[in-house]
């Protein structure tokens, strides 16, 4: 059965990575590279899928708590698949603006062999689109 986790990612150029604590995630945005400490080892490398979706909260009210959500199609995603996303600087938004809205991101509804779901929360509401990169 595939497991959602939620957590945040820490981000920037891969020069200024910091030193990264047990199972800690880095995104390296010039790289769009994904790195885990406590030694920083890229993850992506081997058959790993990578796609980007969009999701957008339309026009809403900046006080509001928001759901987002867009279905990805994925043929080759398994009930077993461990699936990681990052929302990312693009679109409308910078990575600053992404943590003042509390921006997170999650997985659900795998659909094996079709489809899963990208999930987004904004804690201190939000409004435009976001871009998420996926990997599994």
């Amino acid at each position: 059965m595939a497991r959602n986790i939620q957590f945040q990612c820490l981000r920037g150029v891969l020069a200024n990575m910091p030193a990264l604590a047990a199972g800690e995630f880095y995104y390296a945005t010039d790289t769009d590279n994904l790195y885990v400490g406590p030694v920083p080892t890229l993850i992506g490398s081997g058959g790993v899928q990578q796609v980007q979706a969009l999701v957008d909260f339309g026009t809403l009210e900046p006080t509001e708590d928001t759901t987002a959500r867009a279905t990805v199609a994925a043929t080759w995603v398994t009930a077993a698949s461990q699936l990681l996303c990052c929302v990312v600087e693009g679109q409308n938004h910078t990575d600053d603006e992404i943590a003042a809205e509390q921006v997170t991101a999650t997985i659900g509804n795998i659909q094996p062999g079709v489809s899963f779901d990208v999930v987004l929360s904004s804690m201190n509401g939000s409004g435009g689109t976001f871009l998420i990169n996926i990997m599994g």
